[in-house]
């Protein structure tokens, strides 16, 4: 197993670069919520900092990593 020497390396920057399509976590429902994107990561906490991708306004919590994935790709089901 090898060792990264990077000091930036955290799993916050090994899952997520700004710009990356995201859905969010909703507490209340314990779904998955889309049409997010990453606006900042902040590899000294691991958190993140996410907007709407359809008004690109910044939502004002920052997320843990298991409050957030990458967007799923939609699947044709009529395919």
């Amino acid at each position: 197993m090898s060792e990264t020497n990077d000091a930036n390396f955290t799993p916050a920057r090994k899952q997520f670069e700004v710009g990356d399509k995201v859905e969010v976590k909703d507490h209340f429902e314990g779904s998955w919520a889309r049409g997010y994107e990453v606006t900042e990561v902040d590899l000294s906490s691991g958190n993140l900092t996410v907007a709407r991708s359809s008004d690109h306004s910044v939502l004002p919590k920052r997320f843990l990593l298991d409050e957030v994935r990458k967007e799923k790709r939609r699947s044709m089901w009529w395919v």
